[in-house]
């Protein structure tokens, strides 16, 4: 399974649902020169019915410690988090006006998550600590310039205190504190809980009880 995200704001929960036996014969005639120039082939989207983003999809992650959860950040400078096998979002969170160019899930914490984009800032989420509102737990100031676009970030999967985001004058590496950095006890049941809340208030009476 993977998901796709589009320029118009949908996403798509997509399968390579082809056998062994399928995938060879494909191969086989496609070496042999036997495909015709109209060969029908399967399409991999299975589920096109998730609430759309208000503009395009700029990146998506899953998390590594709960398969049916999923993020995506766009041009409406909005964070949601997702189950696969629900239409609506569980969470929602706007830290920007601007678009968001990515979104990541941290490889060591497994509340923890981070999006960057166009205000050239890094928001870093850990739903752990949340009390009353859900904000993000620390914001680092990338950019080079005001409002210069942060593109791309990425936790480092080997030491977990460091996280790596470019732009357009280069790549800078952060030491993130330790309450970001270092993994509790306890926290991939609190996710699992996350994962079986039905809608958004659920989640949002686990998150700030």
């Amino acid at each position: 399974m993977f998901m796709a995200g589009t320029e118009g704001g949908k996403i798509f929960r997509c399968f390579f649902d082809m056998n062994d036996l399928q995938a060879k014969e494909f191969q086989r005639a496609l070496a042999g020169g036997e495909m015709r120039e109209k060969q029908d082939l399967r399409c991999p989207i299975k589920e096109a019915s998730y609430l759309p983003h208000a503009g395009s999809v700029y990146s998506m992650d899953c998390s590594p410690y709960q398969r049916d959860l999923f993020l995506s950040a766009g041009a409406d400078g909005s964070v949601r988090l997702y189950h696969a096998l629900r239409q609506q979002p569980l969470l929602t969170l706007e830290p920007t006006a601007q678009q968001l160019y990515t979104v990541q899930w941290s490889p060591s914490k497994p509340l923890v998550f981070a999006a960057a984009g166009g205000d050239g800032r890094v928001y870093l989420y850990d739903l752990l600590q949340t009390t009353d509102v859900i904000r993000p737990a620390l914001v680092l100031d990338a950019g080079n310039l005001i409002d210069s676009p942060t593109y791309a970030l990425a936790f480092n999967s080997k030491k977990s205190e460091l996280l790596a985001t470019g732009d357009a004058a280069g790549i800078k590496v952060w030491r993130l504190p330790g309450n970001l950095a270092d993994s509790k006890r306890g926290e991939g049941a609190y996710l699992r809980k996350l994962a079986a809340c039905d809608d958004a208030a659920e989640v949002l009476r686990l998150l700030t009880r």
